[in-house]
């Protein structure tokens, strides 16, 4: 490589700079400006909303799922547990397993929406 000579850059600085100049002061750009940011703001705030609620579902849905494998596990380990107990332990596995059901659900869901959300924030 040759040394740059910033004699002959300086012309080129110049125009580069008055286009960029001509820009920003153009109304039509300032408009955009004005509508793009406020909603690039919005959508990241939104973004980072979903994702908040989504990592709270997923702890609940943790918390769970280990009640869950908690309660098979002493089903499948404890022989003298009582008939009313063990019945009492199937329904509440029944109530969990639904649960779980529906976070894993809307988990999904919060999921898909923020990929949608990132997608037209990338877009503007």
């Amino acid at each position: 490589m040759g040394k740059i000579e910033l004699n002959k850059m300086a012309p080129i600085l110049k125009k580069v700079g008055n286009g960029i100049l001509k820009t920003v002061k153009n109304k039509e750009f300032q408009k955009g400006i004005a509508v793009g940011v406020p909603s690039a703001i919005a959508l990241t705030y939104e973004i980072r909303k979903l994702r908040k609620q989504t990592a709270e579902n997923d702890a609940l849905y943790k918390k769970a799922l280990a009640k869950e494998h908690a309660i098979a596990k002493e089903l499948k380990e404890r022989t003298d547990i009582s008939k009313e107990r063990q019945d009492r332990l199937l329904v509440y596995d029944s109530a969990l397993k639904k649960e779980l059901q529906k976070l894993d659900e809307e988990n999904r869901e919060l999921k898909a929406q923020i990929r949608e959300l990132e997608k037209k924030k990338a877009k503007e």
